[in-house]
């Protein structure tokens, strides 16, 4: 299970549009990233903010201090938009952005809420769709002992297709949009047991939804999720945990889905240097079906980062995992991927990448359904190229140029995707 808290963003994905300046506005903060329950930005600069300020006279400086607003736009060319060998549909796709991010730093207090949509129109198809997600934290950081924090985050996302991503184990094709609602609440508590060793336990409840098209209801979950972890410092560059995670899934559309998950895990993180970091992570996991099957696993992750030299960054990532499946005749799968990327600073201004990735899923006969056709059981490849430009023209105006490759070897389809993005923050 520990696969679904340790994901991160590939190059070639949209970035969030407030970036670094909302960024900055949560590490006015004393509490440490890592240790963060309230928002998962990283921070790419420190801007200080004043402290315990009230709101006064002047309530439009109180709120600008504390407020990021940006807007952008997007155009995207896609050669298969629904992922066929045959009757490819390319697709150009127009996209007005905006976001808003609110951070309230009063002493050892930190609450805010960030707003994001992307109205997009696609043009070949003549239909307009709405993204959406909003988020809300507050985290407490007295600085003694514990911290603690707790955060709310909804998204609504609209697609022609589901299931290209490596833990997703089947694409679906929708002749209508399939929108997609997620609902999150979660809550996390730090607490120092003396210099070097530390618990943290942490709950979360997930709903997931699918709206239309009705026939894709199946993929329909509640998820119950606790997890009880321990870190232990064995050098200021070296810290060592290990915790127990107990998972409940609930499928309204078909209870022989239901089930429940119990894992334990251990891991480290290691600054090898100044320029190197690695992160590894091995679980055990035993989940229980409804159905009466039962399935006992390993699974594992390993992250490396390297900085070659001032201008270059390598990153590695490969996962290992069963995971399961709310999308099939199947109960669960396996899925296996590797990711790499190189990072190069052109200029101060100018920033490029280049990545790639294989995914593999495969199942066996014990996971299928009664009933279920055999042919469900064979694996599929997915490999991906992408490359990336971004420039900050002036302060606060960026474009940024992406491109991605992908191509599947079981659905045997290839894929041409090619976005332009402008942004502006304010």
């Amino acid at each position: 299970m520990a696969q679904n808290h340790v994901k991160t963003f590939a190059a070639g994905t949209r970035r969030s549009l407030v970036g670094a300046c909302a960024a900055a506005l949560l590490w006015a903060h004393p509490a440490q990233a890592e240790e963060r329950v309230g928002t998962p930005i990283m921070p790419e600069h420190i801007e200080e903010l004043p402290r315990n300020a009230e709101p006064s006279a002047s309530l439009f400086s109180y709120l600008k201090d504390r407020t990021r607003l940006a807007y952008g736009f997007e155009e995207n060319y896609r050669d298969n938009l629904l992922a066929q060998d045959n009757n490819r549909q390319e697709e150009f796709m127009s996209t007005l952005e905006g976001e808003i991010f609110f951070s309230d730093p009063r002493g050892t207090l930190l609450y805010g809420t960030d707003y994001e949509f992307n109205a997009r129109r696609y043009h070949h198809k003549n239909v307009e769709a709405l993204d959406q997600d909003a988020h809300a934290f507050l985290d407490v950081d007295p600085g003694g002992r514990y911290k603690y924090g707790f955060r709310y985050d909804f998204y609504l996302n609209n697609s022609f297709t589901f299931g290209r991503e490596s833990d997703v184990d089947v694409i679906q094709r929708f002749a209508q949009l399939r929108t997609d609602v997620r609902h999150s609440v979660s809550g996390s508590y730090r607490y120092a047991l003396n210099d070097t060793n530390a618990l943290v336990p942490s709950v979360s409840y997930k709903v997931y939804e699918v709206i239309r098209p009705s026939s894709a209801n199946a993929t329909d979950r509640n998820t119950l999720t606790a997890k009880l972890d321990m870190d232990h410092d064995l050098s200021p560059a070296l810290v060592f945990f290990g915790g127990y995670e107990f998972e409940d899934a609930v499928i309204p559309s078909d209870s022989r889905k239901d089930s429940q998950a119990h894992g334990i895990h251990v891991g480290l993180r290691h600054e090898l240097s100044q320029i190197s970091s690695l992160k590894s992570e091995l679980s055990f996991v035993r989940r229980e079906f409804n159905i009466g099957k039962t399935f006992s696993t390993p699974d594992f992750l390993l992250e490396w980062k390297y900085l070659l030299n001032p201008r270059t960054t390598l990153k590695f990532k490969y996962t290992d995992s069963n995971l399961p499946s709310y999308d099939s005749n199947l109960l669960e799968f396996r899925s296996s991927s590797f990711d790499g990327e190189a990072a190069y600073d052109l200029t101060p201004l100018i920033r490029t990448s280049f990545g790639g990735s294989y995914d593999r899923t495969k199942s066996t006969a014990d996971s299928l359904l009664p009933g279920a056709p055999s042919t469900l059981t064979t694996a599929s490849d997915r490999y991906g190229l992408r490359a990336a430009v971004e420039w900050d023209i002036i302060e606060k105006l960026h474009v940024s140029i992406y491109y991605r490759y992908s191509r599947a070897t079981t659905a045997d389809y290839t894929e041409n995707n090619v976005t332009i993005q402008i942004e502006k923050e304010l």
